[in-house]
């Protein structure tokens, strides 16, 4: 999807006395007026960036800031308070976990080394 450099829509007219970008001689100034082949490069879409959210850690913290919604203080101790139980149960439940695989291990361990009856 070039364009070839025949195409009279990519060539320019430069006024004499104008500075003129010639590729083997570097940057000169046209003694003349004359044509030159223009080549434009697409370089992506252009892309206009705006804030939404902050947040503490990745995905996982407290939002810092958000564009849409706003929270009274009240709030924020309220989801703050919240947050922290939430954890604390998680916590709870992951040290519970843990003792029932540990336990699990051990009785497991401990019926292996068992001797076991005669095969019939």
């Amino acid at each position: 999807d070039s364009e070839g450099e025949d195409d009279e829509a990519s060539k320019v007219e430069i006024e004499a006395g104008s500075r003129a970008i010639d590729g083997t001689r570097g940057v000169r100034t046209s003694k003349e007026r004359e044509m030159a082949a223009v080549r434009l490069t697409e370089i992506g879409p252009r892309m206009t960036l705006s804030l939404l959210k902050v947040e503490e850690g990745l995905c996982t913290g407290e939002v810092l800031y958000h564009k849409h919604v706003t929270k009274t203080e009240d709030e924020v101790l309220q989801l703050r308070r919240e947050s922290r139980k939430r954890d604390h149960i998680k916590a709870t439940r992951k040290a519970e976990q843990k003792r029932n695989v540990e336990s699990k291990k051990a009785l497991a361990a401990s019926s292996s080394s068992k001797p076991k009856g005669p095969k019939r």
